[in-house]
């Protein structure tokens, strides 16, 4: 009686292995594809280039981004491009050079070097706001007003309107086109 009782007890441990073998067979099987996938996924990913500092959710697909990333990066291309001194603008339009595409980086390169070399001699400190924007796919508009300093002494209060041309290329942004505009072109471009 104790032989049998002993015989069918190991039965049921030598079931219960196979069980917990094929249990761990399986979970094993699930980390290797769950290892496998992020790999894959990692391999696959972006790196959006965004400001610091932002709040909101901001998402680039392809050739397209969300409003919100558009909207951001528009404030920060004109804080990069007219909120600067004598000792900040360098690092600043160094900043925008790698937004912008190599076949017109020269182009863009020659106008701001310029604007850089007058700040240098003079020593001016420029804020800037913007007053009002206008997005479109291929485009971004801008309306701002810049005040000039020169010794802590205020020079003068103008408005600026810029086109900035943009494109998609990769889930990154590159500008392939910026310049300052007059406020006839701004109205008929905002207009669009």
């Amino acid at each position: 009686m104790k032989l049998e009782t002993y015989l069918q007890s190991w039965k049921n441990m030598d079931r219960a292995l196979k069980f917990y073998k094929t249990i761990c067979v399986v979970l094993c099987a699930l980390i290797g594809f769950s290892l496998y996938t992020n790999y894959k996924l990692s391999k696959n990913a972006k790196t959006i280039i965004v400001p610091t500092g932002i709040s909101e959710r901001v998402s680039v697909t392809g050739s397209t981004a969300g409003k919100e990333y558009m909207q951001i990066m528009t404030r920060y291309f004109f804080d990069l491009l007219y909120d600067y001194s004598e000792y900040n603008i360098q690092k600043k339009y160094s900043e925008f050079y790698k937004f912008v595409e190599p076949t017109v980086l020269p182009k863009v390169r020659k106008s701001l070097d310029e604007r850089m070399k007058r700040v240098k001699q003079v020593g001016i400190v420029q804020s800037a706001m913007i007053q009002d924007f206008h997005i479109t796919d291929k485009h971004i508009v801008i309306k701002g007003e810049t005040e000039r300093f020169v010794n802590n002494s205020k020079i003068n209060t103008e408005d600026v309107f810029i086109k900035i041309n943009f494109e998609f290329k990769n889930g990154r942004i590159f500008i392939n086109g910026y310049h300052e505009i007059d406020h006839k072109e701004y109205v008929d471009l905002s207009a669009r």
